[in-house]
Formats: structure tokens, sequence, C-alpha cells
């Protein structure tokens, strides 16, 4: 009885000792395969096996009624090769989130669907490079007595097939990070989501009454033990739209807003950001034109002092506001695959940054003949590890990309690139590079109108530290180049960056 007795006792001072450390943080494992044209996109073939792109090891032997939050973040390259003649080039990846347990049967999470149809260019390749970040939060019931691995695979690659039976589109995924953040229900909460009935049309008319927001997902946070609270909130979806053929004004877009919302007992309900998503890239004069996009984003929140009640944050839509022909809706929208999570901590454990709002260069660092331009600061956030052994870092930065094309119709096809660096700069150190990304918009073509997008780009770096770094290290989003088309002089593509967020989640490296 007394061995007993004891065990238990650990087993209660562990569970306590962990609840201390709140947040645990695993940065994954990254492969680089070879990535084949085609994936199981006949049915008449054998089925082909998955493959494997990230994975994470998570234990949470020790936590009482553990949470994990798996963010997978990655950049999709895609180039137009073939010449089809019918313009309708497309792509479609799927990927899976599966879950494997010693002496259990691997489980399937979730899987996500990305497509882009617009690609076709009679006169050249055409080029997209994207940000692809999904999260995915569950909460366990009980221990877990083995280590789980979350891994991230990609299942089917569908791309458009030419008459000689080869590919127009070739892919590839680039800059691939997945982490896991592990915690009690204290400190990390897995949200609800909603499934209501989404209207073809939401608040664009405005000599039509306001409708009420459209409630997509919300989670509720409990501050009250911490002080001087910091929340993070983040959200994730696949937008899917869909655009039906209208020869005769095929000019259809759609603009799709939302809205993040706190409501605390004993206050009035804050408005705390919105986000918008437009794509107006969708014509087609000889068929139905669909895309499917990841939109992801970040909200971080530091409370001045103790809240005396449960806060509800809330993801709603405001606002859909497709394309009217003849007035017949011409673009049709759905949204899946939905998450929202919050990571709740004390500032030492979570930061949320600066952001920064320069007047951004119409070009930068473009031309290899001008002299090289000091980069753009956009975001920074500061963190302390002293008091942590082996730590890790999670920086996600979070922000909306809004491109627009003047009319040219003697060279419709304009284009623009931006390059992103993070950087680390710590005290009596030098300052290193730690990774880039590139976003590539080259759809923007119209020989009638001016052509507009804003996409979501949001990616994440995971680190962990050999040892205790003596002082504190800021990291630093930056804009190092601008790359708009040029035509006779003119700059052809405007661009802007806004809804930045910057934040740092800083844990103990899971064993």
């Amino acid at each position: 009885m007394l061995t007993y007795y004891n065990d238990y006792k650990k087993y209660s001072s562990n569970i306590k000792k962990e609840k201390d450390s709140t947040l645990t943080l695993q940065c994954g494992r990254i492969f680089d395969p070879s990535l084949p044209p085609r994936l199981n996109d006949d049915p008449n073939n054998p089925l082909m096996p998955p493959v494997k792109l990230a994975s994470v090891t998570v234990d949470t032997r020790s936590f009482h009624k553990p949470c994990v939050n798996i963010e997978y973040s990655s950049i999709i390259n895609l180039v137009a090769v073939g010449r089809s003649g019918d313009g309708n080039e497309s792509i479609t990846l799927k990927f899976r989130l599966s879950k494997n347990c010693k002496n259990r049967k691997k489980e399937i999470l979730q899987e996500w669907i990305y497509t882009e149809s617009d690609l076709e260019d009679l006169d050249r390749e055409r080029e997209s490079k994207e940000s692809f970040t999904v999260t995915f939060c569950e909460c366990l019931n009980c221990f877990d007595h083995d280590c789980c691995t979350y891994t991230i695979e990609l299942i089917e690659v569908a791309p458009f097939i030419d008459q000689n039976n080869n590919p127009t589109i070739a892919y590839s995924i680039t800059h691939k990070d997945i982490l896991a953040l592990i915690s009690c229900e204290d400190h990390l909460q897995c949200g609800r989501i909603f499934d209501p009935s989404l209207p073809p049309r939401l608040n664009d008319d405005s000599n039509d009454p306001m409708m009420p927001p459209v409630k997509l997902a919300s989670v509720t946070v409990d501050t009250k033990s911490l002080k001087k609270p910091c929340v993070n909130i983040k959200y994730s979806s696949i937008i899917d739209t869909l655009a039906a053929i209208n020869p005769d004004d095929p000019d259809v877009d759609i603009t799709l807003k939302f809205r993040l919302i706190r409501n605390c007992k004993n206050r009035k309900k804050e408005i705390l950001q919105e986000w918008t998503y437009l794509q107006s890239n969708l014509e087609d004069n000889d068929g139905e034109r669909e895309s499917k996009d990841a939109f992801t984003v970040t909200f971080c929140d530091c409370l001045d002092c103790f809240a005396e009640d449960c806060c509800t944050y809330t993801m709603e839509l405001i606002q859909a506001a497709p394309t009217l022909v003849n007035s017949d809706i011409g673009v049709l929208y759905n949204i899946t695959n939905k998450n929202i999570l919050a990571i709740v901590s004390c500032e030492k454990d979570l930061q949320c940054g600066r952001i920064f709002d320069p007047s951004l260069p119409p070009r930068l660092n473009d031309d290899t003949n001008d002299p090289m331009m000091p980069p753009i600061k956009l975001a920074s956030v500061t963190v302390d590890t002293r008091s942590l052994k082996k730590p890790c870092i999670n920086i996600e930065y979070s922000s909306i990309i809004h491109v627009s094309a003047a009319n040219n119709p003697d060279n419709p096809n304009v284009e623009i690139t931006l390059k992103f660096r993070l950087i680390r700069k710590c005290k009596n150190r030098k300052k290193e590079i730690l990774q880039e990304w590139t976003y590539l918009k080259s759809d923007l073509q119209d020989t009638d109108t001016e052509r507009e997008s804003k996409d979501a780009f949001t990616i994440a770096f995971c680190e962990c530290l050999d040892c205790f770094d003596g002082d504190c290290c800021t990291y630093t989003m930056e804009l190092i180049q601008a790359a708009p088309s040029i035509i006779s002089n003119n700059i052809e593509t405007l661009y802007n960056i806004t809804n930045k967020s910057i934040s740092a989640i800083i844990g103990p490296k899971n064993h």
C-alpha cells in the first residue's frame, strides 16, 4: 500500500511540475522526398503510397488531459509548363494529417485540399508561389502512455493532363515546417467549430438592411490565474471559390470579410481585427473555374491585468460580395476545414510582437544594376530564454498581401514577386538570417479592368537551441525585395501588406 501511495505522490508531483511549466514545444522533422508529377489522380490505376512531408513526435504522458496543437507551414510553387490550347490548366494537391501511437492503429485526423486553376497562358509560362499553412488542435481525455507521431502527407497530385498524357503544371513544396505545442487545457484551448448555412450574399449592398454576421468558430479562455496574461488566437480554414461559365461577362470576383471579436462577461463586445480575402481571377470563357486556398490568420493580445471573467473569442463572416451578372450570382463559395485555438500564458512563455507601418517602396532590390537598398522592417518580437535549458521557440508571422494590376491592353501579363526574410539578432552576436520566403502572383492580367487579390500570407518558423542563451534575442520579419512588372518604365503592379501580426512561443523542449 505504501508503494502505491509513493507512486501516486510522485505521479501527482509530476503533474503539478508539468502544469507549472505550462507549455512545451517540439520542432518537427522535415523530409525532402522526390515529388511525383502525378499521384493517385486516376481511379483506374493502383493506389500509390502517400509522400511523407514532415512529422513531429510528442510525449503527453506527464500531462493531465493534455491538448496538442499541430501547425504545418509551407510554400507551394507552381509553374505552367504545357500549352494545352484550351486555357484550363489547373492542379489539385491533397494533404493529410495522421497520428501514429505505439500499439494503436494509425488515425487520419484531417485532410486539406489546395486547388489552383488560373495558370494557363498562351504566351509564356505562368508561375505562382503562395503560403499554405494549416493548424489542427485536439484535447485528449486521459493520459497517453506512449509517444505519438503526427505526420503531414501528400496523398494526391492531380494536374491538368494534355492530349499526350503529360502534366501541364509542375509543382514543388518548399519551406516546410511543422511543430507541436503541448499543454494542459489551462493554457491551450481547442475551440468550437460551427457549420452554418453560408448565404450566397452577405452585406454587399449598402441599400439593403445589415444582416447579422455568421459565426464560424469560437474559443473561450480563462486568464484569472495569470498576471498580465497574453492570448494568441489562431484561425485556419480552406476557402473554396467556384465561378460558373459566363462568356458575356467573364470578369467575376468575390470578396469575403472576416472579423474577430472578444466578449467578456459584464463587458461590451470588442471588435479586435478584420481581414479581407479577395479573389478576382475567376473568369473563364470555356468552363467553371475553381480555387481552394488556405486562409490562416493569427491575433496576439496581451492584457494589462487580471481578467475577472472568462472571455470568448469568435471568428465571424461579416461580408460575402460576389460579382452579380444580370442579377445572377457569378461566384459560389464555401469555407471548410475550420479550426480555432487559443494559447494562454504569461509573457515569459508567449510574446506578442511589435508591428511597424513603414512606407512600402513600389520597387525594392529588383534590379541588379542598382545599389542594394536596405530591407523594410515589418514586425519584430523579442524573447528571453535565460530561464530555460534547451529552449524551443516558435515564431509565427501573419499578414494579408494586397496586389492590384492596372489596365494594360498591349501587355496584360503582369506579375509581382515579394521576398520576406526572418532574422535573429542577439546581444553581442552577429545578426543571423534564419529563412526566406517568396510570394509570387502572376495571374494579374486583364485587358478590360484592374485586377486585384488579397491573400493570407502566414508562415511559421520553429527552432530549438542547444544551451542557455545569456541574452534576449529579437526576431524580425523584413521585406527584402519587391519586383513588380515594369512596362515602358511604368510600374504595372501595386501592392500593400496589411493585418500584420507576429508572436513568439517559448517553451522547454518536449521529451
